[in-house]
């Protein structure tokens, strides 16, 4: 950090100790079963693929005691509307959501049933 923003006045350092980073989520899951199970009914033309995120989240409390934790982001919507997440315009289209929530009710009865 000190190398890179240049400022002679400014000091970087780390406190507290460094912690590992919790195991990822395999895709060998049932849950994760489900939800490409769901999308190749509703979206058979869609692939569904492990990512990383920008953001954060509470799955890496998550993903450390053992829970597998998988974001998603189950509203198709066009690129202006996912600009606006998280801030004071944030909206999903209503078609979007009764697409998501039907996808979600899907996944869910899929992965109830195994």
């Amino acid at each position: 950090m000190d190398r890179v923003a240049e400022e002679r006045q400014v000091i970087f350092s780390l406190v507290g100790e460094s912690r590992s980073a919790p195991p990822i989520s395999p895709t060998t899951k049932a849950l994760y079963g489900s939800l490409v199970q769901a999308a190749g009914v509703m979206a058979p033309d869609a692939v569904v693929t492990p990512m990383m995120s920008s953001g954060g989240t509470d799955g890496a409390a998550l993903r450390a005691k053992g829970i597998p934790t998988y974001g998603i982001l189950p509203f198709p919507m066009e690129v202006e509307d996912e600009l606006r997440m998280h801030g004071d315009n944030e909206r999903v289209p209503v078609a979007a959501l009764g697409w998501g929530a039907e996808y979600l009710y899907r996944v869910l009865l899929i992965v109830a049933s195994r």
